[in-house]
């Protein structure tokens, strides 16, 4: 697995994030929104960060300035 950037991480990723596997379904950080999930439902006023669906189907978000100043590790599936 090759490590990424919050820059880098779109809606439909396949990633694992501090080795919790997912699908990326939202990022505010890179604006892209997966069409369930859609940027008029999803306020980068409350929702900064990074929206996972977890493989047991949970939501999982990751704000940003909790990325930003943590050692959370991305890596692409």
């Amino acid at each position: 697995m090759k490590s990424f950037n919050f820059q880098s991480i779109f809606a439909g990723d396949k990633v694992s994030i501090d080795d919790i596997d997912g699908m990326i379904v939202f990022s505010s950080i890179s604006d892209s929104y997966a069409e369930d999930f859609p940027k008029s439902e999803w306020p980068q006023t409350d929702y900064n960060g990074i929206m996972m669906r977890m493989t047991n189907g949970g939501l999982m978000f990751h704000d940003n300035d909790v990325l930003a100043h943590s050692n959370c590790q991305i890596k692409r599936l």
